[in-house]
């Protein structure tokens, strides 16, 4: 029988995995060889995901630089958004 998570432990392991996930969206907007639209994305993903780190004024950062980017999949439009109010996850 396996023992059950803890709330802190679930919270940890949440908290961690989007630390990695930030690292990889970071890696992915900053190499000027990944392609545009992927670049577009990965600001966005990690503006959102600042946005719920607490961390606003990077988040806001990230989303300036999509608009700096080509509009892929309504990345403008989401920025802006964004940028106007901190996303939260639904």
């Amino acid at each position: 029988m396996r023992p059950r998570k803890t709330h802190a432990a679930r919270s940890f392991s949440r908290s961690e995995a989007r630390t990695q996930a930030l690292d990889q969206f970071k890696v992915a907007a900053d190499d000027p060889d990944t392609p545009e639209r992927e670049r577009a994305l990965s600001n966005l993903r990690a503006g959102e995901i600042l946005d719920t780190m607490g961390r606003r004024g990077e988040a806001v950062s990230y989303y300036r630089r999509v608009q700096q980017l080509q509009e892929f999949d309504g990345s403008h439009e989401i920025a802006e958004q964004y940028l106007l109010s901190p996303y939260h996850p639904e």
